[in-house]
């Protein structure tokens, strides 16, 4: 079985429901949020000020990266 033909579990399904990973600029939902798993990593949420909305970064080479792009 392919994995396109596997079902999806619960979880993932109540988030494409939710219209998660859908939509542009400040309408756009991210599909997982920070607060939703647990993690003994970094985690940040950062507001921008170009897009208007929260981004959910997981480590702190996404928060170097974002940073690198956004004050580019």
């Amino acid at each position: 079985m392919s994995d396109a033909d596997k079902p999806l579990n619960k979880k993932d399904q109540k988030r494409l429901d939710e219209k998660r990973g859908k939509g542009a600029g400040k309408d756009y939902v991210p599909f997982i949020k920070v607060g939703e798993f647990s993690s003994s990593g970094e985690s940040v949420r950062v507001k921008s000020t170009t897009v208007g909305r929260i981004h959910h970064l997981f480590s702190g080479n996404e928060l170097a990266a974002f940073l690198v792009f956004v004050v580019a």
